[in-house]
């Protein structure tokens, strides 16, 4: 079915509300424009997708919500307590490009986190000649797991020590090229990165609003903004789709406020990621580091965090992350999907104690995940996930290294709507 929509030059508001028209319309018509593209005026182009998706599942010993916690919970109230809950999520985006390719552009919406429908995508990208293109807008961050898509990210929350892809104001700079039957894509970006989503700092505070722990440093601010390269090599072998190897990094230079004295600090990342295609089998493997951003780490759940600084005895204790992560796909049959993977995400402090972890704040988390993805027909799709999550947490604010173990389970069911 062919949608077309005529867009005359006008101000932005009007063709903003032309657009969101029309995306209403489709929205409440999806069962007859699931295989449908929308056309506008030329010079340009456009189609919609998105999906309609529900999920739900239990929860023992972890966080009541299930999709807004990743680790075991510690509290012995919740020893063997079993909690169900359930979420659905709408997606819609629309696409665009000039006839002559030069041109593409993208805008999505979600109505997660708070089932509001908010703008996650909006960017432009110039391709400039054969090898080189240009992003500028939202668009996902060079750092990010997307081309090595653990299976928990199919639902919420992330698995612990991959913070799955996020979506970031950026200045992006592509050049790719051919050698051979290979291709290597080289990518550099000016982002302005979500400070909840990087460098953690300032307090915890429990369930019943009293304080918990605090990393005696109250606020900070960026001298610049991060900066961040990327490769990637997509590699033809003899097994089937083309293989890839991947590594980025990412600093950005920061000043911490400490007792009305600023230090300054520059935090960085860096990861090593490879997908090895064989037939119907696909290897995943990823190793993460992180210095002073322990938020890429992706911990969530019980409304604490894990510091990236602390500021005691007049130092900076410098909190960083080693996340290892393996997983293997598998197709037996079109249509059918199935997944095992193992994380493991450990903090440690540089040049101190590691010993010295706050009250409450996570130490180390173990996943292991069985998930199946099941094709019902060409637009539908049913996915399943058992997560066993095994978690280490500081006991007290103290040099002892004492800690405590939680063992929780989760799984759950989504099915989503594609179009």
């Amino acid at each position: 079915m062919l949608w077309r929509l005529y867009i005359c030059r006008c101000s932005c508001g009007r063709l903003a509300c032309t657009v969101l028209i029309f995306l209403s319309v489709v929205f409440l018509y999806q069962s007859r424009a699931f295989a449908s593209s929308l056309n506008v005026s030329t010079p340009a182009n456009a189609s919609i997708y998105g999906f309609v998706g529900y999920e739900g599942g239990f929860s023992t010993k972890s966080s009541p919500s299930f999709y807004k916690s990743n680790t075991s919970y510690k509290k012995s109230s919740l020893k063997g307590k079993t909690t169900f809950d359930s979420m659905g999520q709408v997606r819609l985006g629309l696409k665009f490009n000039s006839k002559d390719r030069k041109t593409f552009g993208n805008i999505m919406m979600d109505s997660l986190p708070n089932y509001d429908f908010k703008l996650k995508l909006a960017y432009v990208k110039h391709n400039i000649g054969k090898h080189f293109s240009v992003v500028v807008g939202r668009d996902w961050s060079l750092v990010n797991q997307r081309y090595f898509r653990f299976s928990s990210f199919i639902f919420k929350p992330y698995v612990a020590g991959f913070q799955g892809s996020k979506r970031t104001m950026q200045l992006t700079f592509r050049y790719n090229r051919n050698f051979g039957s290979n291709l290597a894509i080289f990518s550099f970006g000016v982002e302005d990165r979500d400070l909840k989503n990087g460098v953690i700092v300032g307090k915890n505070i429990g369930e019943t609003g009293k304080e918990i722990a605090s990393a005696n440093i109250p606020s900070f601010r960026k001298s610049v903004p991060a900066f961040v390269g990327q490769i990637q090599l997509k590699l033809k072998t003899d097994f089937g789709t083309p293989s890839t190897v991947m590594a980025y990094y990412e600093t950005m230079p920061l000043y911490l406020e400490c007792k009305d004295k600023e230090r300054k600090e520059t935090a960085y990342l860096y990861s090593l990621a490879t997908k090895l295609n064989v037939g119907r089998v696909a290897f995943i493997g990823q190793y993460l580091h992180t210095l002073g951003m322990s938020g890429t780490s992706g911990i969530s759940g019980n409304a604490l965090k894990t510091f990236s600084y602390i500021y005691e005895n007049n130092r900076v204790i410098k909190r960083k992350s080693d996340a290892l992560g393996a997983e293997t796909y598998f197709t037996p049959m079109n249509g059918v999907g199935l997944t095992f993977g193992y994380v493991n995400l450990k903090f440690s402090n540089k040049k101190a104690d590691n010993a010295y972890f706050l009250k409450n704040e996570v130490k180390n988390v173990k996943t292991l995940y069985i998930s199946g993805v099941f094709s019902l027909t060409k637009c539908t799709k049913l996915f399943v996930i058992w997560d066993r999550i095994k978690t280490k947490y500081a006991v007290d604010n103290s040099m002892n290294g004492d800690f405590e173990q939680a063992t929780g389970n989760q799984i759950f069911v989504g099915y989503r709507m594609y179009f």
